[in-house]
Order: C-alpha cells, then sequence, then structure tokens
C-alpha cells in the first residue's frame, strides 16, 4: 500500500477515533494548535448520511494521535449540524465554523 498522497503528507496509522453503533458519523476536520495539541470536529449522532438531526463533537490528543479524549458535543440545534471544520491561526486561536 502506497502511504504518501503528496510530497507533503505520510500516513502513518490507519484507526478510527470515534463509533456509535447503528449511528453516522462524517465529515472530518483537523487542526493542531501551537502548543502541538490536535483537534478534531466532525458531525455525528445521525441515523444517515442524509437527516436533519446531526450533531457536532470535538475530540483532542495531547499524544500526536496516539490516545484521544472522550467525545464532547459541542453543538446540537435544531437545524442539520454537519460539516464543521476546525482551524488555527498564527496567533494561536482556534475557529470552528
Amino acid at each position: 500500500m502506497d502511504k504518501s498522497l503528496s510530497p507533503y503528507v505520510e500516513i502513518l496509522d490507519r484507526k478510527a477515533i470515534f463509533k456509535q453503533k447503528g449511528r453516522f458519523s462524517a465529515w472530518p476536520s483537523i487542526a493542531k494548535d501551537k502548543k502541538g495539541k490536535l483537534f478534531v470536529v466532525f458531525s455525528g449522532d445521525r441515523d444517515t448520511h442524509v437527516c436533519p438531526f446531526g450533531k457536532t463533537y470535538l475530540l483532542s490528543s495531547e499524544s500526536q494521535g496516539h490516545s484521544w479524549s472522550k467525545p464532547q458535543i459541542i453543538n446540537n440545534t435544531l437545524f442539520d449540524d454537519r460539516d464543521p471544520g476546525i482551524y488555527s491561526t498564527k496567533e494561536g486561536r482556534l475557529i470552528l465554523h
């Protein structure tokens, strides 16, 4: 298996960091803060790919992705909370969109 996606990315490991039996999760986004902590956001707790019941979850890792925090629901509105993104600015702020 070719682990290289480009000259800038090398896949070191593949593993699930979140599962909900019988539920659909998708659209992850990852960012790293100035201290090296990783943050992942995604839409989870969905019936299917297209449904109005998604929630936005956050996980974090201080071990370069070897272990992850318990999931936290950070957005759960009456709307379909899907396709979140996360970005780390040069100043060290994390922006969730």
